[in-house]
């Protein structure tokens, strides 16, 4: 395994990465923030530092009974729901058949909480995605937000070739040893950054291209948790 990258050197490349490679990318940085094996706060997360991959990153926070919603999504996202996917459950993002998996694993993510990475496709088919949940601490220090990328394959545009194949990588964080570096792992209280822009999400949270040189404008209105 690659040592830790600084945050400030976790700038991603997502036009030069496979989908593989960059749910890989966005997970170092998110480990990169884990200081002394700390769950990052959500307003630790500077999209500058993820400008890149923006498109296929977004921001869920967890509504109780094992389900989430989209705080804010990336370009991506948006275009397999056919509409600004903020708001919407992440549960039917996937195909009908697979709503109580999503919620337990859901459930899982938010409560241990633990990681969790994921292939979508039919079987026998091309993978049709890739998707990586990651926890962050809310401004109580609670695990309820999570970072997360979904970069689509072929078919991806099919809701119902977005079934979870195979079998997911899920690892439990808290009272657990760091697979990836010895210690225990334990939330920190509260996040101590600030909600870089781009990421703020506040009553609209967007992110959106505006040029054809792919520059984002970033909504710079105060995250308000």
């Amino acid at each position: 395994m690659q040592d830790r990258d600084t945050a400030s050197d976790c700038r991603l490349h997502g036009n030069a990465m496979t989908p593989e490679q960059v749910g890989e990318a966005i997970f170092r940085y998110w480990d990169s923030l884990r200081d002394g094996g700390d769950i990052p706060a959500r307003a630790d997360i500077d999209p500058r530092a993820l400008e890149d991959v923006l498109d296929h990153a977004f921001i869920l926070e967890c509504q109780g009974d094992n389900a989430a919603a989209f705080r804010v999504a990336g370009r991506s996202v948006n275009a397999l729901y056919g509409r600004d996917a903020r708001g919407l459950g992440f549960a039917g993002f996937f195909a009908p058949g697979d709503a109580v998996r999503i919620a337990a694993l859901l459930g899982r993510v938010f409560s241990r909480p633990a990681w969790l990475r994921l292939e979508t496709g039919l079987p026998g088919a091309p993978v049709s995605g890739y998707l990586t949940l990651l926890p962050l601490l809310d401004q109580q220090g609670a695990p309820s937000r999570a970072l997360g990328s979904y970069v689509p394959g072929r078919g991806a545009q099919d809701r119902a070739a977005r079934r979870i194949r195979g079998r997911p990588d899920i690892v439990a964080l808290t009272g657990q040893d760091n697979p990836r570096r010895g210690g225990k792992i334990m939330p920190r209280t509260r996040g101590s950054g600030a909600a870089g822009a781009g990421f703020a999400e506040g009553p609209v949270p967007y992110l959106r291209l505006v040029s054809s040189k792919d520059k984002l404008e970033h909504d710079h209105r105060d995250d308000e948790e």
